[in-house]
Order: C-alpha cells, then sequence, then structure tokens
C-alpha cells in the first residue's frame, strides 16, 4: 500500500511538471505582434502610419490608395524604425484582381522584405519605384 502512494504521488507530481513545461513552451512559442503603442514612434513618423514587425524589427507604413490610379495601384512610405524613409512611391497590389479596402488595419500587413510590402490573405504590395 505504501509503495502505491508513492508511485502515485511521482505519477501525479511528473504529469503537473509536463503540463507546466508545455506551457512554458507556449508561451514562448507564441508569436507575439506588437502594436505601436508598445515602441517609441519617431517624430518623423506620420501618426497614421501603421507598425508591422514585432520587437525585433519592423518598418512603418503609410498607404493611401490614389482615387485617379488603376485600381491596382497604391502609393506608400515605409519607414525604418528609426523614422528615415526607407521607400516612397507607387506599389502595385498583386494579383491585380484583388481588393485592398482594410489599408487602416494593423493586421492587414505581415511584413516588408526591402522590395515588397506582404499582405494577409496571400495579397502583396511591390514595389514600382527603384529602392535606394
Amino acid at each position: 500500500l505504501k509503495m502505491n502512494t508513492i508511485s502515485q504521488y511521482w505519477e501525479r507530481y511528473l504529469y503537473h511538471s509536463l503540463l507546466v513545461v508545455v506551457f512554458l513552451f507556449t508561451l514562448v512559442g507564441c508569436d507575439s505582434h506588437y502594436p505601436a503603442t508598445t515602441l517609441e514612434r519617431p517624430v518623423t513618423v506620420p501618426v497614421n502610419a501603421i507598425w508591422v514587425g514585432g520587437m525585433e524589427g519592423g518598418v512603418y507604413v503609410l498607404l493611401t490608395k490614389p482615387a485617379d490610379r488603376e485600381q491596382h495601384i497604391y502609393t506608400g512610405t515605409i519607414f525604418y524604425e528609426n523614422g528615415e524613409p526607407w521607400y516612397s512611391g507607387e506599389m502595385a497590389l498583386s494579383p491585380a484582381d484583388a481588393s485592398f479596402t482594410d489599408i487602416g488595419r494593423e493586421e492587414s500587413y505581415v511584413g516588408w522584405d526591402g522590395e515588397t510590402l506582404y499582405l494577409s490573405g496571400d495579397r502583396s504590395l511591390k514595389a514600382l519605384s527603384k529602392i535606394d
């Protein structure tokens, strides 16, 4: 009887330890999206620019849809974290027949690779001007 009690104790201990380890891995492995409010926005970045990235890095994006341009053409400015402009010019939506009406929503943006602004829903905006 005493051996059975010790065995049950260790089984419970191992079970709870395993739960704690799984919980910690879940917390560490979560992909966090940090809103611009958690970062210090440089004064050179417009207030309506959206932070696209995480704590490891990212860019600020300011995008507009000119009414006088084709449906798939947008105008954008991408800022480095320090507020310096990285890119400013026209950007083409891909696929061209896609729609992108949620310009002001942070969740619409996935990332910037230096030439392409990746959007949710397998869409992207490709820089049309040469990037220096």
